[in-house]
């Protein structure tokens, strides 16, 4: 399955990138303030494939699909915002309990370091 999915990774704190069979993908959002942030889309792929009849058609829809996922993110983000800008935000510690997902990858993203240590 992983041979012919799509890996994704994240650089904390502002780097998001997927890699594919065929192409590279790399999110990145820097901060311009409090309450917004400019985030820049990359998308690699090897020359070969560049150098390919028809490629500026078939990576025009890579394009399409990109611009739609991000569109698709931002009102998600926006809301979050909106809940970080709250009088009844706190900052603290993940909640476990509430976000095993968060746990589970905080646990993994620390054993990993420790693995390497």
């Amino acid at each position: 399955r992983a041979a012919f999915g799509v890996q994704y990774t994240w650089v904390f704190p502002n780097m998001t990138f997927a890699a594919g069979m065929d192409v590279l993908w790399i999110y990145e959002a820097y901060p311009l303030g409090v309450d917004c942030c400019q985030v820049y889309q990359s998308i690699c792929v090897p020359p070969e494939t560049a150098a390919l009849p028809g490629f500026e058609k078939k990576i025009a829809a890579y394009y399409q699909r990109f611009d739609a996922g991000i569109e698709e993110d931002i009102p998600a983000l926006v809301n979050q915002q909106r809940g970080l800008a709250s009088s009844d935000a706190r900052q603290g510690r993940f909640q476990p309990h509430l976000e095993a997902n968060v746990a589970s990858f905080a646990k993994w993203y620390a054993d990993q370091w420790l693995r390497q240590s």
